[in-house]
């Protein structure tokens, strides 16, 4: 029984992935079964069987090749709307959020600029800003990736809570931030401190659509996890595998 090489196999494999977006299914798949068989390999991992089959290079159909569209010209309204945004002032942050869920809640956010790190405080929950990475002003595009980690504040000890829990009450309502540093730290990272403001002033704006969307990605993610721990419980068999494959031509010389 032949053995085949890694590199004979992978050209087999980059044929098919070649012609699998041009090929009728169903008609390549009996193409393929049809084809003569030169060689097989049975290859068995626990369980589970793998048959390799080397088959003669079948006449596999094609699909028709679509019409190329040409691309819209854009107007002079898109046009003015692209160097408009160009022109604009791009800023981009690396931001780790430690979020201490209580009453209130606090997050701890920490940057690094010009090799120094800062530090700021907030009441905004930043678990409810994962999913926005953007925000666009008439003069700036402010962008951001974020870490975020969480800690239920009643799991810390008293003695080893941060003071700065202390900046904020539970009645405090509208979303701000304390910065810690000198004023010479706050000319340093302006343009951060002000994605931070947007950042706040879009959580207040938007407070109850971002809870409910979060609320939604924490449901969709237990389900999920309780899906797949049933499906670990109770998976079926896994079938086994036939690969069928040829040697793909040899490729061209370059003019």
């Amino acid at each position: 029984m032949q053995v085949l090489s890694f590199q004979f196999f992978s050209a087999c494999v980059a044929s098919l992935i070649f012609l699998a977006p041009s090929l009728h299914a169903l008609d390549a798949t009996t193409a393929l079964e049809v084809a003569p068989e030169l060689s097989r390999k049975v290859v068995h991992l626990g369980t589970h069987k793998i048959t390799y089959i080397r088959i003669t290079p079948p006449q596999l159909p094609r699909m028709p090749v679509a019409p190329v569209v040409p691309a819209r010209e854009p107007t002079a309204e898109e046009l003015a709307a692209e160097e408009a945004y160009a022109a604009k002032i791009y800023e981009h942050l690396g931001l780790t959020c430690m979020v201490y869920v209580g009453t209130p809640t606090v997050t701890e956010l920490t940057w690094w600029h010009e090799g120094k790190r800062h530090r700021a405080w907030s009441n905004a929950d930043f678990r409810l800003l994962t999913q926005l990475g953007h925000l666009e002003t008439e003069t700036h595009v402010f962008s951001w990736f974020s870490f975020v980690s969480e800690a239920v504040v009643a799991d810390i000890p008293v003695a080893e809570r941060p003071a700065e829990f202390t900046l904020f009450s539970a009645s405090d309502t509208a979303p701000e931030y304390y910065f810690e540093g000198t004023e010479a730290d706050m000319i340093a990272t302006a343009n951060t401190l002000l994605s931070l403001d947007y950042m706040h002033a879009y959580y207040e704006l938007h407070r109850e659509q971002l809870a409910t969307e979060h609320a939604q990605r924490m449901q969709d993610a237990a389900l999920h996890e309780a899906r797949g721990a049933e499906l670990a419980k109770n998976s079926p068999k896994r079938p086994d595998t036939v690969i069928r494959f040829w040697k793909a031509p040899a490729a061209a010389p370059a003019p």
